[in-house]
């Protein structure tokens, strides 16, 4: 029996057995996660090349090779879409934080920032404790970059 990764807004993975003989939809996963109605919930299937793609209830996940799909389950009835260093997500509430932003993108969260960018002014840090609000009329826009190192700087 093979396995099945489900996760929720702050991304931290948990196993479960997934059931043989029965396709993995995003019903199922749903029930996998806990969900008592899966109608209540927004199932996204986090592919091995990093795009986040949503699945409808009757909806079977796409294989992508991957032997333990990963799935991110989130209680809520909206997506979010949002861009990251040029790269187009969904999400399935209106915050992320900022630790969760860097882990979609595949930066390590110690070394790297993230920021929200700002038409009418400074773009905003996200810390990694923090949240970034994703429901704005448009669409929001993040962006990494390495921290500077200030080792061996004199002041």
């Amino acid at each position: 029996m093979s396995a099945v990764q489900i996760a929720g807004e702050d991304l931290k993975f948990s196993q479960t057995k997934d059931p043989e003989g029965r396709p993995l939809t995003g019903d199922l996963i749903a029930r996998l996660a806990g969900a008592d109605d899966p109608d209540e919930y927004v199932v996204i299937q986090w592919l091995q090349d990093g795009q986040l793609e949503t699945l409808r209830p009757d909806e079977k996940a796409r294989p992508d090779g991957v032997s333990d799909p990963r799935f991110i389950v989130f209680r809520s009835s909206s997506t979010y879409l949002f861009e990251i260093d040029e790269r187009r997500l969904e999400w399935g509430t209106g915050r992320i934080r900022g630790d969760v932003l860097k882990k979609l993108i595949g930066v390590d969260p110690l070394q790297y920032g993230v920021w929200q960018e700002n038409a009418d002014g400074e773009d905003q840090r996200i810390d990694n404790d923090k949240f970034a609000d994703l429901r704005p009329e448009h669409r929001e826009v993040f962006f990494t970059a390495k921290y500077e190192s200030t080792e061996g700087a004199r002041s």
